[in-house]
This record gives structure tokens, sequence and C-alpha cells, in this order.
């Protein structure tokens, strides 16, 4: 009887030792890829010291065989602000890392900020690259710099970007406002809900990450206040000097329109991709016309790869407000409207690349999303006291469907353009050469500096002193609170004023 039992284990021990050395079954799928728990691993907590945060992130073999992961690594490496741990390993490049059937392996990340380093962007970015079978994936890191209000995406919606709603954020009444105490910082599209209003005080800094925006929902409001010496500011989230006239670096700010005027005074947009795009909601065929009007006033716009406003079927009034250096056009009134620009200054020396389109563009229709065709009279474009000039011999496109009827004119007006225009819709337009010899030296005619966004007007500028005192009675300051009441206006946003 010992004899069988002494036997009995040894067989048994003979079947444990050789079933251990079975090789284990691995997927080997060319298709091979993991599943995470997330995409993206955000840290979005507010740092009001040295901040050190950590996220947990799941990596998931989705097959019924032991998957190899080749390689798990950080992509800033030694240089990166964050860390992670690798089912036990702290490390920040992992290798050959076993995942059992429909098992996960467990990443924890690790950052640690100083918010007072004021070299830092708002929105830190980094990697995580994950190498399964050959195969590459990658999980975002996106964490946040220094001490600012964030806002990120908590919605997503096919076929819209993600986004969040501004009432998710300590609403109390239907009036939210921002000041100036800290920046605020879009990471994805922010919603300013219908029947909300936001009002934005002086001096606030926004800031906007790649690909991000403003979308004020039909029904809801903006509305921006600064002032001459302190203006609100939409640019970038990048604060190195090389981001400093970089274009494309956010998205747009989108309007649907409501009943009431969405203004913009003493404000400053520059290196999106689309300034402010202002249309009726395009979710719904043949949308009406918002009664409310884009009103912009001391405005400028500048540095946008593609256009600096963008408006279909809707009204506007511009006063003393700069749009320069776009990609495509500066200004693009679509579908019809009622538009009205006085003392503005439309420039474009664009050198991102070469623009083909002329920096104005005027139609009566569009086509829809749903594929439409959609015609509205243009019921007005007027121009007084104002510049669409560029570096293009023709800066103006017109395309109007005689039968839905058009209205335009520009009265006194300096226009880079080929176009021979019926006497109806000009009056009193001067058309310079773009260049003129002062004291022996080539000058731009219009402008002091173009190409550093200065659209001044120096003292020889062929837009002094030829505006209308009627237009300009109106507008009696300029964009810099300089004032135009001497009878003999400048063209443009900028009075000339002696240095």
């Amino acid at each position: 009887m010992k004899f069988r039992s002494v036997l009995f284990l040894f067989s048994l021990a003979i079947i444990f030792f050789f079933g251990s050395c079975r090789t284990e079954k691995l997927y080997e799928g060319k298709d091979a890829k993991v599943n995470f728990s997330s995409d993206t691993v955000f840290f979005d907590t507010v740092f009001t010291t040295i901040g050190s945060s950590t996220r947990r992130l799941m990596i998931r073999n989705p097959y019924d065989q032991t998957l190899e992961v080749e390689r798990v690594w950080i992509a800033g490496g030694s240089n990166s602000v964050f860390r992670m741990n690798v089912d036990g390993n702290a490390t920040k490049d992992a290798s050959n890392i076993s995942i059992a059937p429909k098992d996960s392996a467990f990443v924890f990340v690790e950052v640690t900020i100083d918010p007072s380093n004021a070299n830092l962007p708002f929105v830190i970015n980094d990697s995580i690259y994950i190498s399964v079978n050959g195969n590459l994936q990658k999980v975002n890191l996106v964490a946040w710099g220094q001490n600012a209000y964030y806002y990120r995406p908590t919605q997503s919606i096919s076929g819209l970007p993600s986004f969040s709603y501004l009432s998710e954020y300590g609403l109390n009444s239907n009036t939210v406002t921002w000041k100036n105490d800290k920046p605020h910082v879009i990471y994805g599209y922010l919603m300013v809900d219908s029947l909300l209003t936001l009002k934005v005080e002086e001096g606030v800094q926004i800031h906007l990450h790649k690909g991000s925006g403003m979308w004020v929902y039909r029904g809801g409001n903006i509305e921006a206040e600064g002032t001459t010496d302190n203006p609100i500011i939409f640019q970038g989230d990048r604060l190195e000097n090389y981001w400093e006239d970089n274009p494309g670096q956010w998205d747009r700010i989108w309007i649907n329109g409501s009943d009431k005027d969405q203004t913009f005074n003493h404000v400053i947009f520059k290196n999106g991709f689309v300034g402010i795009q202002y249309e009726p909601f395009p979710f719904a065929e043949f949308p009406d016309r918002p009664t409310g009007k884009l009103v912009l006033k001391n405005t400028i716009l500048q540095n946008f790869v593609g256009v600096g406003v963008l408006a279909r079927n809707t009204a506007m009034k511009f006063e003393n407000t700069v749009i320069s250096n776009c990609g495509t056009n500066n200004l693009a009134l679509l579908g019809g409207g009622d538009y009205e620009f006085i003392h503005c200054t439309f420039a474009n020396y664009w050198t991102n690349g070469t623009r083909k389109d002329p920096l104005l563009v005027m139609t009566n229709y569009y086509e829809d999303l749903f594929g439409n065709e959609v015609y509205n009279k243009m019921d007005k474009a007027y121009f007084g006291n104002s510049i669409i000039y560029g570096t293009q011999d023709e800066e103006i496109n017109f395309d109007f469907d005689e039968a839905t009827g058009y209205d335009y004119l520009f009265d006194h007006c300096i226009l880079r353009t080929e176009t021979v225009f019926d006497e109806s819709f000009v009056n009193n337009i001067s058309q310079p050469e773009p260049f003129l010899i002062v004291d022996g030296v080539t000058q731009n005619s219009l402008f002091k500096e173009p190409s550093e966004f200065n659209f001044d007007i120096p003292e020889y500028s062929l837009a002094k002193d030829i505006g209308s005192s009627v237009i300009a009675s109106s507008l009696l300051q300029d964009i810099r609170e300089n004032d135009r009441n001497d009878g003999t206006p400048d063209i443009g946003a900028y009075e000339f004023k002696p240095e």
C-alpha cells in the first residue's frame, strides 16, 4: 500500500511538471489590438501648489488566448512630466507584458506639475504607446499646466466634436460671468446653452486647445466687453514664443444666433482656423435668419488659416473692426443677409502659404448640410469709410443669383479689385497702387507694417483724409479711441495720429 501511494504521488508530480512546462498558446494574429478603458487619460485637477495626481488605465486583452504586449512606453521619455507603473513596475518603458485571455494589465499614470512655472503651456500633452504583434496604438495623456479655469468635454454625439455645456460649471442663474482673475482654458468645444448668456469681463484671457472652440447654441448669447487698455483675447493655449503668430492653433467661435445681439467690444481673436462662424442653426431644413445681429466694435481678428468671419444668411454690424491675414477669406458673406461695416479694415498679407481666394466673397445662396441649395436675398451689404485691400489683384468676388436679388454699396472705400462696378453699387471709391515712393524708399501705400499685423496708417497713407465726414459722424473715435472729428476722417479703423 505504501508503494502504491508513493507511485501515485510520483505520477501526479510528473503530470504537474509536464503540465507546467507546456507552451502557453499565444494570439499571434497580425490584426492584434488591445482595448483601453479610455483613449485619453485626463488630469483635470486645478493645481494650487506643486501638484501630483494619479490615474488608472486598463489595457484589455479581448482574445481567448494570451496576448504578448511587446512594449509600453511614454512617448516623451525621460523628459516627460508623466510617469507610469505597469503591473507593479515603475518605468517609462516596459517590455514583454503577458495578458491572460479576457484579462487586463493595469497601468497607473502619475504626473507632477509646478503650476507657478509660467513657461509651461496651459495644457500639457504626451502619449502612451503600445506595440502588439507589430501594431502600434496610442493613449493620450492630458494634464493642466497652470492655474486656470478649465473646461473639458463631457458629451459625445456622432457627427459633432466632443463638447461640454457651460451650464455644467456651477450655474446659478441664466447669466454666467467670466472674470479675469485667472485664464479660461477650453479643451474640446464649450457650448453656451440655449437661453444662457455668457458675459466676459474686460481683460479675460481665453485659451483654446488645438481643435477646440466655443459653440453659442441657438437661443444662447455672448457679451464680451473689453476696453482699449484691457482687451479680451481669444487665442491658443501654447505660450512659447514660437506659437505667438502661429495660425491654426484652435478651431472657431460658432454662433447660431438668438433674438438678442451677440456683442464683442475691444476683443482680439488670433491664430485659429476660423475666427467667428455666424449662421442659423444648421441642423434644421431652411432655418430662419436670427433676429439678433453679430456686433463687433473695436475688434481685431488676425492670422486664421481659413476665414476670419464666415456668415450665412445673418445680420451683422461691424464698427472699427480689423480682419487681417487669413489663408482664404477675411470675410465670407454667403446666402444673403443684412450687413453693415463702418470704418473697418479688411487687409490680407498672408505669408503662411499660398493664398488663391479673394479676401471678400459675397453670395445670395449656399448649400446646407442636407445638400439643398438655399437662396436668400442679400438685403444689404454696406461698406462705409472702409478698406478692402491685399496682395492679390482681385480681392473681391461676387456670385449672385439674379432672381433672388442682392444689394450692396461701397461708400467712400479703398478697394483692390479689377471689377467694373455699376454706378449704383459704388460711391467715391479709390483703387490705389499697392506701393508708393516716400523719400526715395518704397513703402506700402496704406499701412505701416502689414506683415507684423500693424494696420495703422502712416502720415503718407493714401487712406488719410479721404473719408466721408457724414459716415464718420456716427463713429467719432477710432479703434484706439483717437478722435476722428476733424471733418476729414481717414478711411479704415485707424485714424492717423502723429507720434
